[in-house]
């Protein structure tokens, strides 16, 4: 057969890929209106939990214990980033839920970097 020739299965299959990068397109649009209402809860595997109202951060921490709630900036300030119980989710912003382990190396690791700059 002639390259100029394509077969029906090769037409059917190029023209579904193109329905489905339209619909990845779409999925886009709505994914970009979400992040702008929504609470965002990102998890260690990349999940994303989606809000769509405030919500207290004790509700994740009881609902996921040894984990800690933080801002995005968890690891440049670890010190800064993290939510106590009290503090309200709101939406419009992403959050990111570490473990406590974690979260403790971060500490140790950005103060012991500070007492080197200190020393310095």
């Amino acid at each position: 057969m002639c390259s100029c020739f394509r077969s029906r299965s090769v037409l059917d299959s190029e023209s579904r890929r193109k329905e489905e990068l339209k619909e990845e397109t779409i999925s886009f649009s709505i994914g970009s209106h979400l992040k702008n209402t929504t609470v965002r809860i990102v998890h260690a595997g990349g999940r994303i939990e989606l809000y769509q109202n405030a919500i207290p951060a004790s509700e994740l921490i009881q609902r996921y214990p040894g984990m800690c709630i933080a801002r995005p900036d968890i690891f440049k300030r670890p010190h800064e980033s993290l939510l106590s119980a009290d503090d309200m989710l709101l939406p419009g912003n992403k959050y990111i839920i570490i473990r406590s382990t974690t979260v403790a190396k971060l500490k140790r690791r950005h103060s012991q970097k500070g007492n080197v700059n200190q020393q310095a």
